[in-house]
């Protein structure tokens, strides 16, 4: 095991050098998001392990082979992270923290102001199986508290796994949220715009963020089209190495959904 990570860090080490480019340990600006981007992509791991089990050094090339990859198809680092499987604990929180300026989790509620851990960002699943009672219960919450949720999932599609949703209760869910907007009573937003507004807010106002892990393809193909529809847009997690394998993202979708258009 030892053996394998070395070639691996050299590996990574070699990446860095091809691309010209010494990867940032730390946020560069204090602002996350840019507003002519159309769609929001953060950093879920280069391969999905749980960050308990590794090492400070395996945790860093996870988050730099992120960089690494991001870099070399023109974008920035991203910013924010979610822990694959909502694994964490003090010792990763303190390596994540060196590389990003949030990390969420898979379980909790929302957070009310003042946001007490970025690193220990709470969210809510959005599943098949889930309820409208109850996601119509977590948003009106949201409005009342004026706090930020955070409801996330994976793929979207008539028969998803476990984890994903369908495309009709994920159209509930957004019609729901414009009829709130469009009432004034809470803003649909970004991770990046969400960050941007709590860690230097005053006081808290009701936002929501709908994020999607895995970088599977229904992101392009069944959620960024339901987004646009309604004028909005969302935060996709992505595993890079996923990246141009079946059922997943592609690089060139992603250029796509980052500049908000769709083909």
């Amino acid at each position: 095991m030892i053996r394998e990570w070395t070639k691996i860090m050299l590996t990574a080490v070699l990446v860095t050098v091809v691309l010209g480019v010494l990867m940032p340990t730390v946020p560069v600006s204090a602002q996350t998001w840019d507003p002519s981007l159309g769609w929001d992509f953060e950093c879920h791991s280069h391969t999905h392990p749980h960050f308990s089990k590794l090492t400070d050094a395996q945790i860093r090339w996870e988050l730099e082979q992120v960089n690494a990859a991001f870099i070399a198809h023109g974008y920035a680092p991203p910013q924010h992270h979610a822990y694959p499987y909502g694994d964490m604990d003090d010792r990763v929180r303190a390596v994540v923290a060196q590389y990003r300026k949030s990390g969420r989790l898979v379980w909790g509620y929302m957070e009310t102001y003042p946001v007490p851990d970025w690193y220990k960002m709470k969210a809510v699943p959005l599943k098949k199986t889930t309820t409208w009672s109850k996601i119509k219960g977590w948003i009106d919450d949201c409005i009342a508290k004026k706090a930020l949720l955070h409801i996330f999932t994976h793929d979207v599609s008539e028969k998803p796994t476990p984890y994903g949703t369908t495309p009709r209760k994920l159209a509930q869910v957004l019609d729901y949220l414009v009829e709130k907007q469009r009432a004034g009573l809470l803003t649909v937003v970004t991770m990046a715009q969400a960050y941007d507004y709590w860690s230097t807010a005053t006081q808290g106002t009701a936002m929501v963020v709908v994020s999607f892990d895995d970088a599977w393809a229904t992101d392009y193909t069944t959620v960024y089209p339901l987004f646009q529809a309604r004028s909005l847009k969302g935060t996709s997690y992505i595993v890079t190495s996923f990246i141009g394998q079946p059922n997943r993202l592609t690089w060139g979708q992603i250029d796509l959904m980052r500049r908000g258009v769709f083909q």
